[in-house]
């Protein structure tokens, strides 16, 4: 993502607790993510419907001195505190997906959207479409600024 963008975040909801703990959020920062939003909680974890993918106040600074470290010591401390193998992170590209994918793509399908800019249509979750970049973008606004002023 961040050959796109220059802000890259990452929206934690992984159960962050034992020996995995704030482990999705540090991988996220090592790859390049410099937005991680975390729900936090001070009563226990079965005191609210986020609780269970909610970190106490201390996990936060964990994270944030995580983040302040050079890429090596960020590497290093993931292999040390979380056994972490690079090489199992980027898995297949492709894959067949499970009974119970399939069944909460079924589900989903058509409830998430968004609009292709390029293309000036709806696009869906279930689709596949290929990245455009930031001059598809500039044209798009300009399009877009033309077609206000003609509905004006």
């Amino acid at each position: 993502m961040n050959k796109f963008t220059k802000n890259c975040g990452f929206s934690d909801h992984t159960i962050s607790k034992g020996k995995l703990r704030n482990f999705a959020s540090k991988a996220a920062i090592y790859f390049g993510a410099n937005l991680v939003e975390r729900h936090i909680r001070i009563f226990d974890r079965n005191m609210s419907k986020d609780g269970p993918v909610s970190i106490m106040p201390f996990d936060i600074s964990d994270v944030i001195e995580f983040s302040k470290l050079s890429k090596s010591d960020q590497i290093s401390n993931l292999k040390e505190n979380y056994n972490y193998q690079i090489s199992k992170t980027f898995g297949r590209s492709q894959r067949k997906l499970s009974k119970i994918e399939l069944l909460n793509r079924y589900y989903y399908r058509g409830r998430f959207g968004s609009f292709d800019r390029k293309n000036y249509r709806h696009i869906f979750n279930w689709e596949e479409i290929e990245i455009w970049n930031y001059e598809d973008t500039k044209n798009f606004n300009n399009k877009k600024k033309s077609y206000n002023r003609r509905a004006l």
